[in-house]
């Protein structure tokens, strides 16, 4: 019987030992990982003597890779594992006496024992996240952190580089956008095909074409040949008006040309009667009356047939000037529709480009529908992980793996082809 009960106290011993076994190696063995972490420039190391409260302090691990300690000074800490820096800092302060402020007031100097020399790590390097993120920038970091925690700390993924807010809206602007410059095309397209035809002299043909615009566009299309029609009716009239006045002053002109023709045919004939009555006179076949008659005449004919050449020069000028107004109104005419046709062609090339502009933008929100509402894209995560010795890693990384202070990250979304 007592050897049974011996043996039975050793079997229900044995299992809680194995346990608390279990339970040190753990903690032994999570300390050891944790120790081997090494700290780096931008780390924040907290330490604290017991007893003595105004020597705990932060402070941070210098470009120099040292920490500034109250009474040690500087210390190398960069590329040291927090026990191995833990240990350096005990052993020089047991090696000082330390001084100390007692209630009374007075300061004494005391020894510091390994054991109340606490050091932690209180604020590691942040990662930085950058890319397809709706924050990009730095991030907090916390042991255990993976990339998955710090992109929801972020506030998750977000196509930034195209700033969608809603395909949705927006391929319902981009069809609108469409419509519109379609129509806009066409009108174009019509006013185009009427100057064209009125610089050919010709009239539009007035029926159907492929260029005509659709639904309400069809009054745009005929107030702009109405309009085309009123301009060049109005130019017409305008012609008209000046092509007759040139025939007035053409048939004019004729009539004093004929006319100046027989006035100095008359003062012509006036003359000879004149020489000859003055030659009679002479003779004294005439009297002296009938040779200041004729002289009369003569100049009376000479005096008229000037003020004929007069008009007749005026009124050859008077055509010249109307013939000139004719051909002027007329190149104007076609300089205006010239100019015309012109604008209307390089609005014609810039609705174009909106056009095509506007459809490939109706392409992408049809695109981003899809990622928006099945998420096709596909997440393409790239980390970025500088050693103890400044050498830098490129690691395809997933949004389980576990970060490091420091690392940074690229967030890429990469949609699907459009």
């Amino acid at each position: 019987m007592p050897l049974m009960f011996t043996l039975s106290v050793r079997k229900s011993t044995a299992l809680p030992i194995f346990f608390i076994s279990l339970v040190v190696s753990i903690l032994v063995y999570t300390s050891s990982a944790r120790a081997e972490y090494k700290l780096a420039t931008g780390d924040v190391v907290e330490f604290s003597i017991a007893g003595v409260s105004e020597l705990s302090a932060r402070v941070q691990v210098d470009l120099d890779g040292s920490v500034s300690v109250p009474i040690i000074g500087s210390i190398p800490a960069r590329g040291l594992s927090l026990n191995t820096l833990r240990t350096n800092l005990q052993s020089e302060f047991t090696k000082r006496q330390i001084p100390v402020r007692e209630p009374n007031g007075r300061t004494v100097l005391t020894s510091v024992a390994p054991e109340d020399v606490s050091v932690r790590i209180a604020e590691y390097r942040p990662i930085y996240l950058y890319g397809d993120i709706t924050r990009a920038g730095e991030v907090a970091y916390r042991p255990g952190m993976t990339v998955r925690q710090a992109i929801a700390h972020a506030g998750g993924f977000d196509v930034g580089r195209l700033r969608v807010s809603n395909p949705y809206v927006d391929a319902v602007e981009y069809q609108a956008q469409r419509t519109i410059l379609v129509q806009e095309l066409a009108v174009e397209g019509e006013r185009i095909k009427q100057l064209q035809a009125q610089l050919q002299h010709t009239s539009a043909s007035s029926s159907e074409s492929s260029t005509r615009p659709i639904g309400s566009s069809l009054d745009e299309a005929s107030v702009l040949a109405e309009r085309l029609k009123l301009q060049q009716q109005d130019h017409a009239k305008q012609l008209r008006y000046v092509q007759a006045s040139a025939e007035i002053a053409s048939s004019r002109a004729a009539i004093l040309s004929e006319q100046k023709s027989k006035e100095e045919e008359g003062s012509k004939a006036d003359i000879e009667d004149f020489e000859r009555s003055r030659s009679l006179l002479e003779k004294g076949t005439v009297s002296t009356q009938r040779v200041s008659d004729a002289r009369r005449a003569m100049l009376l004919s000479s005096t008229r047939a000037l003020q004929t050449a007069v008009e007749a020069t005026r009124a050859q000028r008077e055509y010249e000037e109307a013939t000139r107004d004719s051909q002027q109104l007329q190149d104007q005419n076609r300089i205006q529709l010239l100019t015309e046709l012109q604008e209307a062609l390089s609005r014609r090339s810039r609705v174009k480009a909106q056009l095509s502009a506007a459809q490939q933008k109706l392409a992408i929100a049809g695109s981003l529908k899809t990622v928006w509402t099945e998420g096709t894209g596909t997440t393409v995560l790239t980390l970025y992980r500088t050693d103890e010795t400044g050498v830098e890693s490129k690691i395809k990384a997933t949004e389980s793996m576990a970060l490091l202070p420091g690392d940074v990250v690229e967030i890429a979304i990469k949609l699907p082809a459009l």
